[in-house]
């Protein structure tokens, strides 16, 4: 009887953490790996305090719950804790160890511009392992003859409202740099990439 919960659990696991991806959200992904009991159970632990998965023991899921918000607030990408470092009160899980693990979108640069700035800031994100999207109103400058490998997404916009707010989504994780040809495209395209609220502007 427990394997069918267990595929349950699991399968709920998978959708919660490709919607968190899928929404640009943030998690922790906390998972017993040493105990008398447990090992391999998983709960993810949302930054909005929703919680998917159990460890069996409600007084343990609410401890895990409440030490994710300082580990998302560390930044940090993995971390192993002893329960007793974070719930010293839990005795029956004394000695026991959960990792937590960090569950982002990865982070995404978006360039608002292909001349020769926005293009070598484009090929450089790209090359140090950004994922990246180049937008311009013309054509030409986002050809794919110019930007050989298909690493960067290439976006022919007709202006520059209209893809940015689509592309930039949640804005969780956006790093977006405006440098197009003119001041009034510059203009356009910053109030557009303002109110899609990204987490980084230049």
């Amino acid at each position: 009887m427990s394997e069918p919960s267990e595929q349950n659990t699991s399968a709920q696991l998978t959708r919660a953490v490709a919607r968190v991806l899928g929404e640009g959200a943030l998690a922790a992904l906390a998972t017993i790996v040493e105990a008398r009991r447990g090992v391999g159970a998983k709960v993810l632990l949302e930054a909005s305090g929703e919680r998917t998965g159990t460890t069996g023991d409600a007084a343990l899921d609410d401890a895990l719950s409440e030490h994710a918000r300082a580990f998302l607030a560390s930044h940090a990408e993995a971390k192993t804790l002893r329960v007793d470092e974070f719930a010293p009160a839990l005795d029956v899980w004394r000695g026991a160890r959960v990792m937590f693990e960090r569950v982002e979108t990865e982070p995404h640069v978006v360039v608002c511009g292909a001349g020769h700035v926005g293009a070598s800031l484009a090929r450089l994100a790209s090359a140090v392992g950004y994922r990246v999207t180049l937008v311009d109103d013309r054509k030409d400058f986002v050809a794919r003859e110019r930007f050989p490998g298909g690493d960067i997404e290439l976006v022919a916009a007709p202006n520059w409202t209209d893809p940015l707010e689509g592309i930039i989504g949640t804005g969780r994780g956006v790093y977006v740099a405006v440098v197009t040809r003119g001041h009034n495209e510059d203009e356009e395209c910053m109030r557009a990439v303002l109110a899609a609220r990204p987490d980084y502007v230049g």
